[in-house]
């Protein structure tokens, strides 16, 4: 399956992915009507943790979603991720 309004972004460093992030349109809008648009997944190698690369992503990608005129985001995060909590 393919996703036009997908939004996939990547942080390199010497050629070396360290942290993504994607996103797209709210898959679930009967479940959270208020929100356009979620974050499906971000992610650094722990090596590089608390280096700026996921918030430079994160305000790239908010970027792109307010570029697509969205306005209110979700994020799906499981029970047991403390860290994504």
């Amino acid at each position: 399956v393919t996703y036009p309004d997908l939004i996939r972004l990547v942080a390199e460093i010497d050629q070396k992915v360290v942290a993504f992030i994607c996103g797209r349109e709210n898959r679930s809008l009967e479940l959270l009507p208020s929100s356009d648009c979620e974050l499906w997944a971000i992610y650094a190698d722990p090596s590089w943790f608390g280096k700026g690369s996921g918030r430079r992503l994160l305000n790239q990608f908010i970027l792109h979603l307010k570029a697509m005129g969205k306005t209110r985001m979700c994020v799906w995060v499981l029970k047991d991720n403390i860290s994504g909590r």
